[in-house]
């Protein structure tokens, strides 16, 4: 039943009926001039009347709020990052030609000659470590990054420094010019996020780009670039001196791992995070013999610190492993008694 045109229906005399109102602001939406001005005027544009423009509103601001606290969390770095299988790696570079005023050539014409690989994995509550270094001649590229590629399983995390903007971007890049869209583990870096557990990037865990290697190993007593440096690479490239561009990428290598172990855990707030795992390093090291150029990790002082604190650790979680023994124990006999 439709009241216009047909007077105003009996009220209680304090207001509009509701009915009337119910009617008349249907038929307004239909055809505002069946509408007086003061209905009129309660309908905004395109017919919509205040508190439905203020229910759309308000459901815009909700959504772009959960938007911007979702970029939020997702930018924020992991409470946890994980340490059962962690890969660090570094290339060296060269270019075709260098750039006229001595800069920087930009990344893209970067190709990859050495790389070194430090993998640890924890187990049991030690730490096991390999380092494989690879070393890429021409025509050799597409084997250099099918051993890279294979380097990096499901679930292990990549550490680099500068990896982000560097590494992983022309190991991308040489993937594809070989056509080798297979690559599915490096893929997975580097597309990785700021703060993806896939692939750390210690820049960023240190605040940005206002650092470097150098910088960082300086600051927390950790050796690094003890022979060469990244700006002599080439030259030892084109003179042929494989050995010397080898054992500086894992001299980088090593003194990354070592800046790594102090960000995880710093951001877990656990001595256990660098002590426990230095402290094996640096025993693996000594017994390596063709590792004897990187013994100054095994005694620097972050080294020495974790080989005099790993005992003690290690025997407060043997206690607190047996005391959690014997709890079970006792509960399954009380268990058993009843």
């Amino acid at each position: 039943m439709c009241w216009i045109g047909m007077g105003r229906p009996p009220g209680d005399g304090l207001g509009m009926h509701p009915l009337w109102k119910r009617h008349r602001l249907r038929a307004g939406r239909r055809d505002p001039s069946m509408t007086d001005f003061r209905d009129r005027r309660s309908l905004g544009k395109n017919g919509m009347t205040p508190p439905l423009r203020l229910r759309f509103a308000t459901a815009v601001r909700r959504r772009a709020m959960l938007r911007r606290n979702a970029m939020r969390q997702w930018q924020r770095p992991p409470l946890q990052y994980p340490h059962e299988y962690v890969v660090t790696f570094d290339l060296e570079t060269v270019v075709d030609e260098e750039m006229p005023d001595g800069s920087f050539p930009p990344w893209p014409r970067h190709k990859p000659v050495a790389g070194a690989f430090l993998t640890a994995s924890r187990s049991d509550g030690r730490y096991a470590f390999s380092l494989d270094t690879f070393i890429c001649h021409d025509g050799q590229e597409a084997q250099f990054l099918r051993s890279t590629d294979a380097l990096f399983p499901p679930g292990s995390m990549a550490v680099t420094l500068n990896g982000r903007g560097f590494d992983a971007q022309v190991l991308r890049l040489q993937a594809q010019r070989q056509g080798l869209y297979d690559l599915r583990n490096i893929a997975r870096i580097a597309d990785a996020g700021r703060y993806d557990v896939t692939h750390l990037d210690l820049l960023d865990a240190y605040g940005g780009r206002g650092s470097s290697l150098a910088e960082l190993c300086g600051a927390l007593s950790i050796p690094v670039k003890t022979s060469t440096s990244g700006g002599d690479v080439g030259d030892l490239w084109r003179r042929g001196d494989v050995k010397a561009i080898a054992e500086y990428v894992q001299e980088d290598v090593l003194a990354s791992y070592l800046v790594y172990l102090h960000t995880i855990a710093w951001r877990q707030g656990d001595e256990r995070l660098i002590a426990l795992p230095l402290a094996d390093l640096a025993t693996w090291l000594e017994s390596e013999p063709g590792l004897q150029h990187l013994l100054p990790f095994a005694t620097c002082r972050p080294a020495l610190w974790a080989r005099s604190r790993a005992p003690y650790l290690r025997a407060v979680a043997a206690r607190a492993g047996a005391e959690l023994r014997l709890r079970k124990e006792q509960d399954e006999a009380a268990f058993a008694a009843r």
